[in-house]
């Protein structure tokens, strides 16, 4: 009763009670209402009540405990069912053994069910394949997106590499989809929600660039209670394992079922994206019992172009934090802190799809491997706190093709330690994108940088908090955190992401870019005009902005003195920061100038052409190139009035605007611009 056998066969019950609804018998169990009381009554045990009350199969949030297939196994007898019964009461409430009970197409939990396919589903429009799942398992949820109104299902049903998907493996659903769909929900637009999704309950988080077909996707696994216990003999030990897909391919790969025949094959940590301790993982399921380990995801949050999860779990006496930082919704960086009780060999797996008899390539290199399916690859660059020996192997998984086993490649990181540390980029690109990866000399972290579509990537991890003295660009960088991810554009000098994980502070070329008050996990993200990012746990915060913000949205008080804006939040605190971000001294925008007037200062202003001269007022806090000119109101240079390196401190430049010097000018608003290396400033002259 508490797998699906027993869901399928409480829908079969409660649909031979409606279909015999006039049948009568001398005993209890030929009378249907017998059949729809335990029909109702068992339902309510697998959908909704909680673990201690008896509840089986389905979580709060509406994830099927044994994985996507076996969902649409048992949906092929109880969304049928669900559909009968609610028109056979006309929606109404009954009595089933003492329980009354909505009929079951109204209970929340049936219609989260059908929404967390859609929130985990790949870019081809199937679930994943964890746990005993076939590759790809699709779902025929159409049939529900009018009854629960909700055009999330159409979309899904209708946008996918089998769009209209009606097949099962135990029956045939053709003509029951015919029946049901409703082509009003045809053309519903895809759903309105963030791309990447965080389902600690369900033991899912879903990283995701967008809703197409061509989209960067990571499913990350951390099942816990009921999503791992209630698999039973269809849960994997398969906790802190990932499947990517990306650009319309398969890329890193669950081992997934084949059949209940060749399944030993597969259902092992081994066959898993995970951490082997001297070559065992958790306990696979036995005949009955799931076994394996619970994991935990948490820490988790998604700015838009940085996004990041954590999952933890135990086994073999180990302690393991996977850190997963989705960048730019282009690339993973995966950080692997394992805790051990004395030295082990740990092997850290990569699934990909490659090798083997998939027949698509794959190539062991030098700090990693590459895996390449229909031109599309899979770069891996990993590297470790010990030293690390590179291998591959084959092993089995399903392609498909039912009871048939496919081989593949794994790669495997392997370290000797009681504790290691390992760092992972995980870069999926055409062959035609350029990626490439330099590892870090430190033996002070492990890491490296990596430089791909116009961007550079420096990535740091270490076990502790000592602070770290590296360089980056050429430029100096010091950090105290666990993790440092650092990334500017290639021909860029300001950062355009930073994410630190347990730390406090983050210097950059002898500038104090962010530090704060008490331990934390931060990420912030620069853009042209402004900043955004998260804050894990409640502090205060400085950032050296150089200018001052226009606003600073998510903190609970903000205040900037120069050059440094510093903000109070709360725990779990989104914030963006409007600004034009500067690094080399701080100034302000024309609409500031009541706030810093010393800085960069045109004197008299406004000012009469025939009185000929104006003073340009600046400090420098280092010396710099300095180039400034003057612009029209359409900002059009007419000249330069000095390009020099000029030394700190105060500079007072005389500019003479006389029509006998420069009979160019005429009444109006001109424009002064101060350009350093870094950073731009613009002060508005009223000439007449």
């Amino acid at each position: 009763e508490q797998i699906n056998y027993g869901v399928k066969f409480a829908s079969a019950m409660g649909m031979a009670a409606i279909v015999l609804n006039t049948e009568t018998g001398s005993v209890d169990y030929e009378q249907p209402e017998t059949w729809i009381g335990y029909s109702m009554a068992t339902l309510n045990k697998q959908f909704v009540e909680e673990p201690t009350k008896g509840g089986w199969l389905v979580g709060d949030n509406g994830s099927w405990a044994e994985g996507p297939h076996y969902m649409s196994f048992s949906a092929s007898n109880f969304i049928p069912f669900a559909i009968a019964h609610y028109n056979f009461v006309d929606g109404e409430s009954e009595e089933y053994n003492g329980i009354n009970l909505a009929p079951l197409l109204m209970w929340e939990n049936f219609a989260k069910n059908a929404e967390w396919g859609v929130n985990i589903r790949q870019p081809n429009g199937a679930r994943p394949d964890f746990d005993d799942s076939f590759l790809d398992p699709f779902y025929f949820n159409g049939a529900l997106a009018s009854f629960l109104d909700n055009t999330d299902l159409a979309w899904d049903y209708e946008n996918s590499s089998v769009p209209f998907y009606s097949q099962n493996t135990s029956g045939n659903m053709d003509v029951e989809m015919i029946c049901l769909v409703d082509p009003a929900y045809f053309g519903s637009p895809e759903p309105d929600a963030p791309f990447s999704k965080f389902l600690p309950t369900a033991g899912q988080t879903i990283f995701r660039s967008d809703w197409g077909d061509e989209a960067v996707y990571c499913c990350l696994m951390g099942e816990n209670n009921r999503a791992r216990i209630g698999g039973h003999t269809h849960e994997h030990p398969d906790n802190t394992s990932f499947i990517i897909h990306a650009y319309g391919e398969l890329l890193a790969m669950d081992s997934g079922y084949i059949s209940w025949d060749e399944r030993d094959k597969v259902r092992y940590a081994e066959n898993h994206s995970l951490i082997l301790v001297d070559g065992e993982g958790p306990p696979a399921a036995d005949v009955i019992y799931a076994n394996g380990t619970d994991a935990f995801l948490q820490y988790y949050f998604d700015t838009g172009s940085y996004d990041y999860s954590e999952v933890t779990t135990n086994y073999q006496d180990t302690d393991f934090t996977r850190c997963v930082s989705f960048v730019d919704n282009t690339f993973f960086v995966i950080t692997d802190f394992v805790d051990g009780n004395s030295s082990h060999n740990y092997d850290w797996l990569l699934h990909g799809n490659g090798g083997g008899d998939t027949g698509n390539g794959f190539e062991l290199q030098s700090h990693g491997s590459k895996y390449s399916v229909n031109g599309i690859d899979l770069n891996l660059f990993l590297e470790s706190s010990s030293t690390l020996n590179l291998s591959n192997d084959i092993d089995y998984h399903d392609s498909g093709t039912y009871n048939v086993p496919a081989t593949h490649e794994v790669t495997k990181g392997s370290v000797t330690s009681e504790d290691a540390v390992f760092s992972a980029f995980l870069y999926p690109a055409p062959n035609t994108k350029s990626v490439t990866f330099t590892p870090s000399s430190s033996s002070d972290f492990t890491g490296g940088t990596m430089a791909g579509d116009g961007n550079k990537t420096f990535y740091a991890s270490k076990n502790n908090s000592s602070v770290v003295n590296t360089s980056f660009s050429g430029y100096d960088l010091n950090f105290d955190s666990e993790i440092l991810l650092f990334s500017t554009k290639v021909d860029s000098y300001i950062p355009k992401s930073v994410f630190c994980r347990n730390g406090q502070s983050v210097k950059y070329d002898n500038v104090d870019l962010i530090s704060t008050t008490e331990t934390t996990n931060l990420n912030l993200n620069i853009f042209d005009d402004h900043a955004d990012g998260f804050i894990q746990n409640g502090c205060e915060v400085s950032f050296y902005t150089g200018n001052h913000p226009s606003s600073l949205n998510g903190a609970d008080s903000w205040e900037f003195d120069s050059g440094f804006t510093t903000a109070q939040f709360s725990d779990s605190s989104y914030f963006q920061i409007n600004v034009h971000w500067s690094l080399d001294d701080y100034g302000v925008d024309d609409q500031f100038v009541n706030y810093v007037v010393k800085e960069f200062h045109i004197s008299p202003n406004p000012i009469k052409s025939s009185e000929g001269i104006i003073n340009i007022l600046f400090q420098l806090k280092a010396p710099s190139q300095v180039e400034i000119s003057l612009y029209n109101i359409l900002g059009q240079k007419l000249s330069t009035i000095v390009d020099d390196k000029l030394s700190a401190g105060k500079h007072d430049l005389e500019f003479n605007l006389s029509p006998s010097a420069d009979p160019k000018l005429a009444s109006g608003i001109y424009l002064f611009k101060l350009s350093t290396k870094r950073s731009n400033y613009i002060k508005k002259a009223l000439i007449f």
